[in-house]
């Protein structure tokens, strides 16, 4: 296959879900019934099961992605207080969906917070996390839109990149390294620094603060959803954590009393 080439599905296209929160960017979506994927994207899915090709321009597809395995995400004790006492770490909660990034070598596949695999949204955002330098990582991160939830919302469904941010908060694995038993700040300071030498310009790193109800404050003022407060020295443990707390602000809750609208009657958010 030589020269430049377009790929065109006809049909039902490409299905899936994803996670992430608000300041983010989304996919550009063809009309229904048939999808052209141009500017050759790296990463795209089969419709047929869930085989994951490899685009890599001229070279066309070259088989399946191998697919490491999805870790259950530590989730945050909700409360109405942030924890007092030393060894608390705290950072912003930002209002979006929850992604895992797993790199291997030059493949990226992007994980929902419940282990769907929406790739296939995302294929500028993976081909970006292509270029992250190492040859692995498991990545905890959470994709927002720079107009908040609503504009994300719409941007998952239309499949549409622009606008999208990925703010990463956690790393589980580097170079074959399982790092979750590891404390927390030296997670976060493996982190900064990958993402730093990154140079990703979607890719921010979400830092720690030392003052939780400043940062709170703060975060009401600006319409953030809350803080999350993180033991310094805690491991990566999946499931329901105590030793993460996450407080939502007040002016957050009162603005999104009716959320649940975005989804329809009966129906929880997707991912």
């Amino acid at each position: 296959m030589n020269g430049d080439c377009r790929i065109w599905i006809f049909g039902a296209g490409i299905e899936g879900e994803m996670s992430g929160s608000p300041i983010s960017q989304a996919l550009i979506a063809a009309p229904e019934g048939r999808r052209q994927v141009s500017k050759r994207p790296r990463w795209l899915r089969a419709v047929s099961g869930e085989r994951l090709a490899c685009w890599s321009g001229d070279a066309g597809l070259q088989g399946p992605v191998p697919r490491s395995s999805f870790i259950p995400p530590c989730n945050p004790t909700l409360r109405d207080r942030l924890p007092k006492g030393e060894g608390w770490l705290f950072e912003v909660k930002f209002d979006g969906y929850r992604l895992q990034v797993h790199k291997a070598s030059e493949r990226v596949i992007l994980y929902t917070r419940n282990g769907a695999d929406w790739t296939y949204r995302f294929p500028r955002l993976a081909e970006e996390l292509a270029s992250l330098p190492c040859s692995s990582a498991i990545i905890d991160a959470e994709l927002v839109h720079v107009e908040g939830f609503k504009a994300l919302h719409r941007a998952v469904h239309k499949r549409a990149e622009n606008g999208l941010m990925l703010w990463a908060f956690d790393l589980m694995q580097r170079d074959g390294n399982d790092l979750r038993s590891v404390a927390l700040a030296d997670r976060k300071r493996r982190l900064g620094h990958l993402v730093e030498r990154a140079g990703i310009e979607r890719l921010r790193h979400s830092e720690t603060f030392t003052d939780g109800e400043r940062l709170l404050a703060e975060c009401d003022k600006r319409g953030l959803e809350g803080v999350v407060a993180k033991h310094k020295n805690g491991i990566y443990r999946s499931g329901r954590s105590t030793g993460w707390i996450k407080v939502k602000c007040p002016a957050w809750r009162e603005a999104n009393r009716n959320r649940g609208e975005l989804f329809g009657e009966g129906r929880s958010p997707p991912a």
